[in-house]
């Protein structure tokens, strides 16, 4: 578990901007904080959410929004794939590896077995406890600071006029940057903030 937890570090500022945003977001839609802290801690999924979020904004039909959901998170099953052979563990505990497993989790996870493929193949250590480890700590970073975004929104949303459909764009624009610029995770978050910064201050302007 510590293994993946301390391989979860570099990425940690990214995964808080991103939970923020989605708050944020959620919040200057209207939707409701349930609703948002929900996809949260039931779908878990980082691009999943934000389509499900904005396109409950935009008052799509609910199938439209359920099916989109599970169209973007089909890639999961290639991770499986990928992991099957590997994740030893039966029962609940695989249930747990299956619900915590994310593109950043078996990313590094991934990493971390090629770099160290003879321990783990000699059982020095677990694929299923690296994954627990990652996963737990980006899921309990990924709710609080949705949650935290969200309260922040509603609180400075009596002080600024937003327009939803910017606020959505400018989203967009700040997660798509950190997907095109994967390797260089500073400049990922520098890039991200100045893009939702000036978004902010153009449409308070």
């Amino acid at each position: 578990y510590k293994m993946g937890f301390k391989n979860i570090l570099p990425i940690m500022p990214s995964v808080i901007l991103f939970g923020l945003i989605l708050g944020i977001t959620g919040a200057l839609g209207n939707v409701s904080f349930l609703l948002v802290a929900s996809t949260s801690f039931i779908i878990f999924a980082g691009s999943s959410q934000f389509i499900v979020i904005v396109l409950i904004i935009a008052n799509e039909p609910i199938l439209g929004i359920v099916l989109a959901g599970i169209i973007i998170n089909l890639r999961h099953l290639l991770y499986g794939t990928v992991l099957h052979d590997r994740v030893k563990s039966k029962g609940l505990k695989k249930l747990l590896v299956a619900y915590l497993l994310t593109d950043e989790a078996f990313l590094i996870t991934e990493i971390a077995y090629k770099k160290n493929m003879a321990q783990f193949e000699a059982g020095e250590y677990s694929v299923d406890n690296h994954l627990i480890g990652a996963g737990f700590t980006l899921w309990l970073l990924w709710n609080l600071s949705t949650d935290f975004g969200y309260f922040f929104a509603e609180l400075v949303r009596n002080y600024f006029s937003f327009s939803t459909d910017f606020i959505v764009a400018a989203t967009f624009l700040g997660y798509l940057v950190m997907n095109w610029t994967p390797e260089n995770k500073t400049l990922v978050v520098v890039m991200s903030l100045l893009a939702f910064g000036l978004a902010f201050i153009f449409q308070s302007s």
